[in-house]
């Protein structure tokens, strides 16, 4: 398990052992979520962003959530952890939303955000 300060990001290399623990070894497998309300529309918004500041896109692909969810399919440890990243810099601007996002994800990965 890894703690950290909430809204503070693991390195890279943190988060590609936490994904390839929570994942077989593997870190180039999808990581799917189907997303409804706030969380669908704050995922939109970071992935949404195209290539950013620190020159990172989120690799992604949609599919028919159930129910009427929004269904993605992120790409990869690195991709994740570009979301993430996005998610968290959302919380940093007052975007709870994004915040709670961030942290659910992380969790999954035993990476806990107090």
């Amino acid at each position: 398990m890894i703690s950290l300060s909430y809204g503070q990001m693991p390195t890279k290399a943190e988060f590609r052992r936490a994904f390839a623990d929570a994942h077989d070894g593997a870190t180039e497998t999808d990581f799917p979520m189907e997303l409804v309300g706030a969380d669908a529309e704050v995922a939109t918004e970071a992935i949404n962003q195209g290539i950013d500041s620190h020159l990172e896109a989120v690799s992604f692909t949609q599919f028919p959530g159930r129910h009427g969810k929004l269904g993605i399919n992120v790409q990869g440890a690195d991709s994740l952890h570009t979301f993430v990243r996005r998610l968290s810099e959302m919380h940093g601007d007052g975007n709870d939303e994004a915040g709670d996002l961030a942290s659910g994800i992380l969790t999954t990965l035993d990476i806990e955000w107090v």
